[in-house]
């Protein structure tokens, strides 16, 4: 559980700044029609588990 508390706080800071809407907003154009409703979801997920020490 207290492995999961930096997580929390990266997730929110990103939510409350925007930068999820943001980072889908910027990736629609490129998005394929048959992909899910938010394409800058993998991206992001990937940099947050970089940021939280994953491979």
């Amino acid at each position: 559980m207290i492995s999961l508390a930096g997580e929390v706080l990266l997730v929110e800071t990103v939510r409350q700044g925007g930068l999820d809407a943001a980072l889908s907003a910027a990736l629609e154009p490129r998005r394929k029609p048959a992909e899910g409703p938010r394409p800058g979801r993998d991206l992001l997920n990937l940099a947050l588990a970089g940021a939280l020490g994953g491979d």
